[in-house]
């Protein structure tokens, strides 16, 4: 794993926007399972970057441009992600505990789908992920759960306010049918 100073970043940003312009002089940001954690990366331009399994925990990341990025297995725990281009990312198997999705743009990523709730006890951004092992979980607040632990904890017995109970479960039912509608043909999604 590769830790960078500022000045290193700012240079690999540099060579990456030089890279974007399609000019033959720069390169492309490759970050792969690099250390990035706590990094100021607000309003950077990695459009197009590999930060696949990068550590970027607890990292600034807000307003940052990361579309068509390879985001997959990369540690965001903690990050903030607020007003992050996130449009067509590679998200499979990324951790994202913690981080900050507030205006996050997601469309078209791949390995994550922001549920369409509104909890009336603030927690931020509630979302399935594809994690590593293929399976596909839930995070809202501190809970993680598998499709079918969501269900049972939300279910007949759950033991909160039955509206955000049955709030929860459309939801889940919602990720079911995209997740069936988008990976169709994808062997690892049941």
């Amino acid at each position: 794993m590769t830790y960078y100073t500022p000045e290193e970043i700012a240079e690999m940003l540099r060579k990456h926007a030089l890279w974007l312009a399609l000019d033959g002089r720069g390169e492309r940001a490759n970050f792969c399972g690099d250390n990035l954690s706590r990094a100021n990366l607000s309003r950077a331009n990695l459009s197009r970057a590999n930060l696949r399994g990068a550590d970027l925990r607890w990292a600034n990341l807000s307003r940052a441009n990361l579309g068509l990025a390879n985001l997959s297995g990369a540690d965001l725990r903690r990050a903030d992600l607020r007003g992050v281009d996130l449009r067509r990312v590679d998200l499979q198997g990324a951790s994202l505990v913690g981080a900050n999705l507030r205006g996050a743009d997601l469309r078209g990523a791949k390995g994550i789908y922001l549920l369409p709730v509104q909890d009336p006890r603030g927690y931020s951004s509630p979302h399935g992920i594809l994690c590593s092992d293929g399976e596909w979980r839930i995070r809202a607040g501190c809970r993680f759960f598998t499709i079918t632990e969501a269900r049972e904890h939300w279910g007949k017995t759950y033991r909160g306010n039955r509206r955000t109970g049955d709030m929860y479960l459309a939801a889940v039912d919602w990720l079911e049918k995209v997740i069936a509608a988008d990976y169709a043909d994808a062997e690892e999604v049941v």
